[in-house]
């Protein structure tokens, strides 16, 4: 769809071409100027103004008016329905990865030497992550889709 709405003497234009090329006499209309009608002159122009310019019946474009409010409520349901990563945008506190993994490691006698990762948020829930490899489970959170 273009930035600016296209008038209705334009559509009209772009139907008339149309009704002189078209292959046979009951040759159903093309998508694209439907969908010129629904996105550029239904948001604009009154029903029976748009189906006695472009020589259209009135139920066809209601039935236009009303596939583009169902695929606008479509989008918009889509658009509130994201995957949880892409619904709410999270705040993390930035830190930095040290390659010195005694210096993230909170228990230096530990024999396995384990990292743990303590992730509290304001509400009081708490994450404990113990891992060998603290940069790969980092790498894999930040950096996961």
């Amino acid at each position: 769809m273009q930035n600016t709405p296209l008038t209705l003497e334009q559509v009209a234009d772009e139907f008339q071409n149309w009704r002189q090329n078209k292959a046979h006499r009951f040759e159903h209309i093309p998508s694209h100027l439907k969908d010129l009608v629904s996105n550029h002159l239904i948001p604009h122009y009154p029903r029976t103004v748009i189906a006695r310019t472009l020589n259209l019946t009135k139920s066809f474009i209601s039935s236009l008016q009303k596939q583009h409010h169902n695929q606008s409520a479509i989008n918009s349901k889509k658009a509130n329905n994201k995957t949880p990563n892409q619904a709410q945008p999270v705040d993390f506190i930035p830190f930095t990865l040290t390659n010195n993994l005694s210096a993230l490691n909170p228990f230096p006698n530990n024999k396995h030497n384990y990292s743990t990762c303590h992730i509290i948020k304001a509400n009081g829930t708490k994450l404990v992550i113990q891992t060998l490899d603290p940069k790969a489970i980092i790498h894999a959170f930040l950096c996961s889709n």
